[in-house]
């Protein structure tokens, strides 16, 4: 197991990732809340990221599609505890 406090690439040509301009990554995981109540996310992106909580259909997140660096962000009731996360990024 991994704790990452956030995803961030900072550039497509990485040496790190290796990655190419072109390249979709999605990340699982678990947040967890110490105390329940509205919880805000943001997602910052160049590109397509999308982010869902508790295995949602829908996303919580959704700024999705091709454009240039824009954040969007939603928000949501959590109990305390442990909850899935998943981010999809899409770079073109």
């Amino acid at each position: 197991m991994r704790y990452d406090p956030w995803i961030n690439i900072a550039s497509s040509a990485d040496p790190i990732f290796g990655f190419t301009d072109q390249f979709a990554i999605r990340w699982r995981g678990q947040i967890l809340i110490t105390t329940p109540g509205l919880t805000t996310f943001s997602l910052t992106s160049d590109d397509g990221s999308r982010l869902y909580i508790d295995n949602s259909a829908a996303p919580l997140v959704d700024n999705g599609g091709l454009h240039p660096m824009l954040q969007q962000s939603g928000s949501i009731w959590l109990a305390a505890g442990y909850h899935d996360i998943r981010v999809e990024y899409l770079r073109t």
